[in-house]
């Protein structure tokens, strides 16, 4: 799941409903959410994370994320997800350089 934009107060239930779905859709054996294009990162948005990562953990399934940069990186950092979140196998790419 590619993500883009800002994750705030005003999206925090959506994009937990969608990476809850997401996590508990048959056939899914692995979330892996992609953070390259995401510029803002708030409690809700961590919270949406965190409950994404909490619905594939209760379905048995790999929840990950990749490509955290600038400030969503250091959220992830600050509140000690990013050792529970990242992916430590695919650092983040290098920046787009069209974005």
């Amino acid at each position: 799941m590619r993500l883009a934009g800002e994750f705030d107060m005003s999206v925090g239930d959506v994009l937990s409903k969608a990476l809850v779905d997401a996590a508990r859709h048959p056939g899914v054996t692995a979330v892996v959410v992609d953070l390259g294009r995401t510029s803002f990162l708030d409690s809700h948005g961590v919270a949406g994370l965190v409950a994404g990562y909490e619905a594939a953990a209760r379905a048995g399934r790999h929840f990950t994320a990749v490509n955290a940069r600038g400030l969503v990186k250091d959220v992830l950092d600050i509140t000690g997800l990013s050792e529970v979140l990242l992916d430590r196998d695919h650092p983040a790419a290098p920046a787009d350089p069209a974005s």
